[in-house]
């Protein structure tokens, strides 16, 4: 039975932890094990990696992982830009993420996008194509009745 190694470094916060638990279901449902885990040096050398973030992806390829699933939540370089906006941080923090999310998106075995609009800003913003090889699970932060 292979076993998906969930790489949290950053821990979850209440707006991602449903939707971490929707996938850990839907592999254990599968017959897989799951293990979560903050520390990289805790994932064994060609294991089944899940990733909530392109930059956690990113530092677990060293990991050489045989399958990786990463949830692309929202557009990281993007959003940095506009939380350090006016700083020096700025534009390396953006740089330093889109970087992350090419090499991740060019990478990934399953990529899980918030929307289809989503995807396709991914294949257009980075020129990758993914073909029916991925998954979309929209995302909400509140209750939906």
């Amino acid at each position: 039975m292979p076993s998906y190694y969930f790489y949290l470094p950053e821990g979850l916060s209440a707006a991602t932890e449903y939707y971490v638990d929707t996938i850990r279901k839907a592999l254990l449902r599968r017959g897989d094990n799951v293990i979560y885990t903050a520390k990289i040096k805790d994932i064994p050398l060609y294991s089944n990696i899940v990733a909530i973030r392109a930059i956690d992806h990113m530092t677990a390829l060293i990991r050489q992982p045989r399958t990786t699933i990463v949830w692309y939540q929202g557009v990281a370089p993007y959003e940095v830009e506009l939380i350090f906006k006016g700083t020096f941080q700025s534009k390396a923090k953006k740089w330093i993420h889109t970087l992350s999310e090419k090499i991740s998106l060019n990478k990934v075995t399953l990529p899980i996008f918030v929307s289809e609009a989503m995807m396709r800003h991914y294949t257009t913003a980075y020129n990758c194509t993914f073909g029916h090889n991925y998954f979309i699970m929209p995302c909400f932060n509140m209750d939906i009745m």
